[in-house]
């Protein structure tokens, strides 16, 4: 079975048609790519698996690399309707070079019981955060400066937090300016990232909601900007390209 090779700001991902009994992690690992994508076309329906198997609900730069392969090898238009498990989400074609596609990801949901708590403690430091959920659980946490080295000391014990039973996205948020912030997210399934859209478009809602940011938020990550417009809905803009096909054992 013919597999194809995406990326989303150096998040990548393997797409193909019809899934049949895929060993993901093995295939991630062997590729060096994030997750599965599975497309059914009949019905525009995107399954999206992490690197360790674990299904998502929804993946803000898988879905804007699967628009890449519709685009290239089922269906030729400006608009897509792809069903997933939080719902159907609209996307439409921005350019073809590079391939950018604006995605709506719909209206985020502030998690009360979560928020309601404001910090927790991982061994002796203390860490305020916010959490939400759109199209997955994610959790933001502020600091002055996302290249701190308690980032990588600190990232996996809380996610690993029992408070955050459903283990959500932690993405850690530096404000830059009135239409800029920096994230980093360690990601559900797949640890530190280069790129996590969802986080990315989480993070600027909260800088809008809580720092009087603008509603157009361009957020720099490791290998790109990805462009957040907050208006009632939450929309997503970014590139994405073609690496290469593979083969995939059945």
């Amino acid at each position: 079975m013919k597999g194809y090779i995406y990326e989303g700001l150096g998040n990548s991902f393997i797409i193909c048609q019809n899934k049949t009994n895929i060993n993901t992690t093995k295939i991630c690992n062997e590729n060096n790519v994030d997750g599965l994508i599975i497309y059914t076309q009949e019905n525009n329906v995107m399954e999206m698996y992490n690197k360790d198997g674990s299904k998502a609900l929804m993946c803000g730069n898988g879905i804007r690399c699967l628009v890449n392969y519709i685009y290239d090898h089922v269906k030729e238009s400006n608009i897509y309707n792809i069903y997933t498990p939080v719902g159907i989400k609209n996307a439409k074609v921005i350019s073809l070079i590079p391939f950018t596609t604006k995605i709506n990801l719909g209206k985020p949901r502030l998690i009360k019981e979560l928020n309601d708590v404001k910090s927790i403690k991982v061994d002796n430091e203390t860490f305020f955060f916010n959490a939400l959920f759109l199209t997955n659980y994610q959790v933001i946490i502020m600091l002055d400066n996302i290249k701190d080295k308690k980032i990588n000391l600190y990232a996996e014990k809380i996610y690993n937090h029992p408070l955050f039973k459903n283990k959500c996205n932690i993405t850690f948020c530096e404000l830059i300016d009135y239409h800029h912030i920096k994230t980093i997210t360690y990601e559900r399934g797949v640890g530190f990232t280069k790129s996590c859209a969802t986080g990315a478009s989480s993070a600027a809602y909260i800088s809008y909601l809580l720092y009087n940011m603008s509603n157009k938020i361009n957020v720099i990550q490791e290998e790109g900007i990805l462009n957040i417009t907050i208006d009632n809905d939450i929309y997503l803009q970014g590139k994405s390209s073609f690496i290469k096909e593979i083969e995939i054992d059945e």
